[in-house]
């Protein structure tokens, strides 16, 4: 039976990672954001959803929404 290998992340969940990490920067910086644009449809509409799962993705999707929170008027969008 096929298992990922260890210290493999799928696409989706790196790309969950890249706007995580850049919002993460964006706050410790102390920067404003008024859009957030992804080339990931899977990460827009996973943080749009209302059902959440239990995998790594939406883990990083929960981090994601926890600093879209802190700004106020930020519009999610893809490319």
């Amino acid at each position: 039976m096929a298992k990922p290998m260890k210290g493999c992340v799928k696409l989706e969940e790196m790309k969950a990672l890249a706007v995580a990490w850049s919002l993460k920067l964006l706050v410790s910086l102390r920067h404003t954001v008024d859009l957030i644009e992804t080339d990931s449809l899977m990460v827009v509409n996973g943080l749009k959803s209302q059902t959440k799962g239990l995998s790594a993705f939406y883990t990083v999707l929960n981090d994601v929404t926890f600093f879209i929170q802190i700004f106020t008027s930020t519009v999610l969008s893809c490319l």
